[in-house]
């Protein structure tokens, strides 16, 4: 199968850097590995677009290429300078107690493997802007702007997407895609495991590290999805371990490069990376200065720019010549962008974003957090739903929450409350290198609160603080708590998150009456799967419109929906990817001039347009639905 070629270049990759280095933790040397591939991923991609060449066959030869070169480099070594091949092999002791939290580890990863390969992309946002973009990407053969009423398939940086596309591409399918964020999950237990060694945590603490940010309850539900913040944590990760690196060990170049384009990827994932790469960059300065001088550091910093750029100059450059503007349409900045940056704007943001967390099914719990929250907004005279400080809204009381959209954290945000300032006052004990990573995860939740508007759909965007907190509980109980309270304390993790690797709204593996009304994922047909329980109702209109259209043997389509409304089901229905199918937007907004001149739809899909119109582009109104669907078609069926 061809979407297996980027798992195998990354394999021939990891050989190549680790017979260059076989004194570092392979741990790392696959951190490093997912470096350089993401970025001649994200350059090749670039690369094949000019030409239109993201094809199956495009990208299968891209991705051979890449494995061709790293077994010429094997070759080489091996007969011209008569050096072995080193192959890494696991050589693993395990305690039982390391046994037992590796056990919690596997439960949780082989659970969510077998969600994502069942269950199709089916959160509201894959359907809206993640996967249309991927789709539309493959129809053009490019990864490019196109004409869209969703703005945000544009102006969202499309750095989980490029990945997205590799696989969607090759399999020719999406049965793959969902594993995008599962193999970032993955990368990430890698990765905070690498940063607990690097504070010092003992080896079960390492393993301990790990099931805490498994067990996060977002992150499972992250797990299974297309959502894009597993993939920007793990970015973050490897630029955080870099970060480390050239803190704890003997300076060398590849430090600062690897950490700069880990950083670019993060940042080409998500624009709230910056507020968790930003404290890093802080440290690394100080590092840098400390280990090279200021003349040098200079220039490191000027290289570090210059590298994380390139890996954003495709998106950059296409935002700048669209919206004159380097980040986003600006009115996108705006909604977006904290607009109130005083103490009292800032705190009532870390205020209301902590309250994220707290959803349990007390109700009085619930409601002191609301009285908290209040009283606080009240003492800094700031309303709660401040515009200055909001984009999406209202502040309302906190309860559990099992909808992907909203999932907390509750039970790891106490234990970071009572364990951070302990993990502080034993500062001496633990070491000065742990301090300093305490205190940059805590300052990563503050510049993040003072960056962005409060919204009540951010819990997500916390999931690289929970991620990178991970390593200082591996660090601070692996030192003072017998093995054996770790593993209690695991399950007790486990067993707590059970709720939501299970009954998960969108995915649910038990159905939860009252709860989770949506039936099991294995009781469901995988077209039925894509309209989760929040557009469930929408799934009679999509079928009826389109069922008329295929019927028609109309393969160019006109759409006209709503910027809320979920286009991928189109694409599903329309069996795509299809060389044969073209599905475009008709909008009269700033992505207008990206609109196809010679393109001729022979249905069209409208919502909301006027009750006066009887044709648009000289097809007939053949039909009203619900929710303000019309459909447009050239030859009606009786």
């Amino acid at each position: 199968m061809l979407a297996i070629l980027p798992l195998l270049t990354y394999g021939g990759y990891f050989l190549f850097l680790y017979n260059r280095n076989p004194e570092i933790d392979r741990r790392r040397i696959l951190l490093r590995t997912a470096v350089v591939w993401g970025v001649y991923l994200v350059i090749g991609t670039e690369l094949l677009s000019l030409f239109h060449w993201v094809t199956q066959v495009g990208l299968a030869l891209f991705w051979m290429a890449g494995l061709v070169a790293s077994a010429a480099w094997m070759t080489i070594t091996h007969r011209l300078q008569k050096k072995p091949i080193i192959l890494s092999r696991l050589k693993v002791r395990l305690t039982v107690q390391n046994s037992i939290l590796l056990s919690i580890i596997c439960v949780i990863c082989i659970a969510t493997a077998i969600i994502a390969w069942v269950a199709p992309p089916n959160t509201i946002d894959s359907l809206a802007y993640h996967m249309p973009k991927v789709a539309h990407w493959a129809q053009d053969q490019a990864v490019h702007f196109y004409s869209t009423g969703m703005y945000a398939q544009n102006n969202m940086p499309p750095g989980a997407e490029m990945i997205l596309l590799q696989f969607y591409v090759l399999a020719q399918s999406d049965r793959l895609v969902n594993f995008v964020e599962w193999l970032a999950m993955l990368g990430s237990l890698i990765g905070v495991s690498v940063l607990a060694a690097q504070l010092g945590a003992r080896k079960i603490g390492q393993f301990f590290a790990a099931v805490f940010a498994v067990t996060l309850p977002m992150g499972i539900a992250q797990a299974s999805s297309t959502m894009t913040d597993y993939v920007v944590t793990f970015w973050v990760i490897c630029a955080a371990s870099e970060t480390l690196a050239a803190l704890t060990e003997s300076f060398d170049w590849r430090m600062p490069a690897l950490a700069s384009l880990a950083a670019g990827l993060a940042v080409l994932t998500k624009q709230i990376a910056a507020a968790y790469l930003f404290p890093f960059g802080i440290l690394f300065a100080v590092v840098l200065v400390r280990r090279v001088g200021w003349k040098r550091s200079i220039g490191w910093a000027v290289l570090a720019i210059l590298l994380a750029c390139s890996v954003m100059a495709g998106h950059i450059s296409r935002t700048y010549l669209t919206y004159h503007n380097l980040i986003s349409d600006p009115t996108h900045v705006s909604e977006h962008a904290n607009a109130l940056l005083t103490p009292q704007g800032i705190l009532s943001n870390v205020t209301r974003n902590a309250a994220l967390q707290t959803g349990t099914p007390w109700p009085k719990v619930t409601e002191e957090v609301w009285m908290f929250v209040l009283k606080v907004h009240v003492k800094l005279g700031v309303d709660m739903d401040d515009p200055r400080t909001t984009s999406i809204g209202p502040y309302r009381r906190i309860t559990l929450n099992l909808s992907e959209n909203n999932v907390g954290n509750p039970v790891h945000a106490v234990l970071i409350l009572f364990c951070f300032p302990i993990t502080l006052i034993l500062g001496k004990k633990l070491g000065r290198n742990v301090v300093f990573y305490t205190l940059i995860v805590i300052s990563t939740f503050i510049f993040f609160s003072a960056m962005f508007k409060w919204q009540i759909f951010g819990s997500r965007y916390h999931l690289p603080f929970f991620v990178l907190s991970a390593p200082v509980f591996g660090v601070l109980l692996g030192r003072f708590l017998p093995d054996w309270s770790l593993d209690v304390v695991g399950l007790t993790l486990l067993a707590l998150s059970w709720t939501w690797l299970v009954h998960l709204v969108e995915r649910p593996v038990i159905q939860k009456p009252g709860d989770t009304d949506y039936p099991s994922i294995f009781q469901q047909s995988r077209e039925d799967l894509y309209f989760s329980p929040s557009i469930r109702n929408s799934k009679v209109i999509y079928d009826e419109m389109l069922g008329r259209i295929r019927a028609a043997n109309c393969s160019s389509i006109g759409v006209m929906i709503s910027g809320a409304s979920v286009e991928y089901p189109i694409w599903v229905a329309m069996d795509a990817p299809r060389k044969d199918l073209q599905i475009e937007w008709i909008v009269s907004g700033p992505t207008r001039k990206f609109a196809k001149a010679n393109f001729k739809p022979c249905a069209v899909i409208c919502q909301n347009c006027p009750q006066e119109w009887q044709s648009v582009r000289d097809l007939p109104l053949v039909e009203e639905l619900s929710s303000g669907y019309q459909l447009f078609l050239a030859k009606p069926i009786p």
